[in-house]
């Protein structure tokens, strides 16, 4: 495998290393000296500067669904599920996602994944931050809307199937919600959170995926937020970060931090 060096020095770290049953370990963030939002436009978007452009380089071979190569520094060879729908780019705050136009996860709808290929066992954590694109002082949501952001595991088939473990705000207000699609129909639970932010992780151990929710500070153990069973989920995914709405979309959500790294047989979660 070839190491693959950000595009761009700095606050951005990245580490590609070949191991076992897994295509590679990612860990890419910021080093951060304060956890602010990233810094908006006077529309309430990202500045178009900061934005890459998501058409497809050369080589590039986007599969089933996506919608080209990301082309974001420290991401090479991402891709992204309806790019269109959404802006994202590095900032000093950590990989930013803004979403522009409805985009929804739910039954055989789909919302915006960007993401890596994954095999084997493994595990994704991130801080999950989220606010409103319009007002990034204020939470997402609060209008019976749904406003969603966090980590996704999804197969490269013909109909829906996927896993994934998100916070924000659904129709009853701040929830960390979590959902498994099999062939386009969708099961979810989202018990209230007391905030739009969480630390999010969500795990593959053969056929078994666990997902999980911590405090955004890191206080507190994990909690496990819900258990799949997904025999159809055993071969390569695509696996990142997720963002989506049910209406018109007033969230962006940053991740300080995202890692994905393989599961040892036998290591928990």
């Amino acid at each position: 495998m070839r190491m693959v060096r950000p595009r761009s020095p700095g606050s951005v770290r990245f580490r590609a290393v070949l191991a076992a049953g897994m295509v590679a370990v990612l860990v890419v963030g910021c080093d951060l000296g304060t956890s602010t939002r990233p810094t908006l436009g006077p529309d309430g978007t990202l500045p178009l500067d900061s934005v890459p452009d998501t058409s497809p380089g050369p080589g590039d071979t986007p599969g089933p669904g996506d919608s080209g190569s990301a082309g974001i520094p420290g991401f090479d060879g991402w891709q992204t599920i309806n790019a269109q729908d959404v802006q994202i780019a590095q900032t000093e705050s950590g990989l930013a996602m803004t979403l522009t136009r409805r985009a929804l996860w739910f039954q055989t709808s789909r919302g915006v994944l960007f993401y890596t290929l994954v095999t084997g066992d493994f595990r994704v954590t991130a801080t999950v931050q989220t606010s409103r694109t319009s007002d990034s002082s204020q939470e997402p949501g609060g209008d019976g809307t749904v406003q969603l952001a966090g980590l996704m595991a999804r197969a490269q088939t013909p109909q829906e199937n996927y896993v994934f473990v998100v916070v924000g705000s659904d129709a009853n207000g701040l929830s960390v919600e979590t959902k498994s699609t099999t062939n386009g129909s969708s099961t979810f639970a989202g018990p209230a959170w007391p905030s739009g932010d969480a630390v999010l992780k969500l795990c593959r151990a053969g056929t078994t995926f666990t997902l999980w929710k911590q405090a955004s500070d890191g206080s507190g153990d994990f909690a496990l937020a819900a258990t799949y069973r997904r025999p159809d989920l055993a071969g390569e995914l695509q696996v990142g970060a997720t963002i989506y709405s049910d209406s018109t979309p007033d969230i962006t959500a940053v991740f300080p931090d995202l890692t994905i790294e393989p599961l040892d047989p036998g290591e928990a979660c």
